[in-house]
């Protein structure tokens, strides 16, 4: 992913102070990342013969959003607090109320930043242009490769895991390990008719043959001693590297 595509989201982006404040959220500068987030993932979507359900494409760009605040926070922290007076610094410690900085001075300089695409930023941090890149690079890499996974091998996974008939695959739930692999990471996939209806599958983004083979052991052992407390063997299905 070019950089510039990242440049154009946020500069076609709405301006933060014509946005309502945001729900409280974990995400250091939101505001910020959430834009280019919605770009990958409409280009995410656009690729795909098979549009994803809304629920799983807001999952994925989720964990987007907070992939770049990881990345980008600690510059953005470094340009925010260059931009407030010492007398704004020690009111933001001192005045609870205020929830650290007055919400007219966060939106300037954010916007600021929204406005001419992180160039500002990114001109004083350089590297930070390429691990923005890298990340959403990796990030549509990797969501596309599960989304495709999961139609290609929709019926053995049907089969094996019993997914209800006519089960949608409604959530993906990212993050669970440390990316790995070119930004891939263990997931937890959500299938259902309704929501009174729902199986969740773990997806492993590697070879699982030796899992497989261990589990099966577990259930043959266990097989061969009624008498004694049944161990407990998962389901596993290996495929090609997951």
């Amino acid at each position: 992913m070019h950089y510039s595509a990242i440049q154009a989201w946020l500069r076609e982006s709405p301006r933060i102070e014509d946005l309502a404040a945001p729900p409280p959220s974990s995400i250091s500068f939101v505001e910020l990342w959430a834009p280019i987030a919605r770009g990958a993932s409409a280009a995410l979507a656009s690729g795909l013969s098979d549009r994803p359900e809304v629920t799983v494409l807001n999952d994925l760009r989720e964990n987007l959003t907070l992939r770049l605040s990881q990345v980008g926070e600690g510059a953005v922290w470094e340009h925010f607090n260059a931009h407030r007076t010492l007398n704004e610094l020690v009111r933001a410690h001192l005045d609870a109320d205020e929830r650290g900085c007055r919400r007219t001075l966060y939106c300037r300089v954010i916007e600021a930043l929204r406005a001419d695409g992180l160039q500002e930023l990114t001109a004083e941090y350089p590297v930070l242009r390429r691990h923005l890149s890298a990340t959403v690079t990796s990030w549509l890499a990797s969501s596309r490769e599960l989304l495709l996974r999961v139609q290609r091998d929709r019926e053995m996974l049907t089969k094996t895991f019993d997914l209800p008939v006519g089960a949608r695959l409604i959530g993906v739930k990212t993050g669970i390990s440390d990316p790995h692999r070119g930004g891939r990471s263990v997931a937890i996939l959500t299938f259902a008719t309704d929501s009174a209806n729902q199986v969740s599958v773990v997806y492993k983004p590697r070879d699982l043959r030796v899992e497989a083979a261990y589990h099966q052991l577990i259930s043959e052992v266990s097989a061969t001693t009624p008498d004694a407390p049944p161990l407990r063997g998962l389901i596993v299905l290996p495929l090609d590297g997951q």
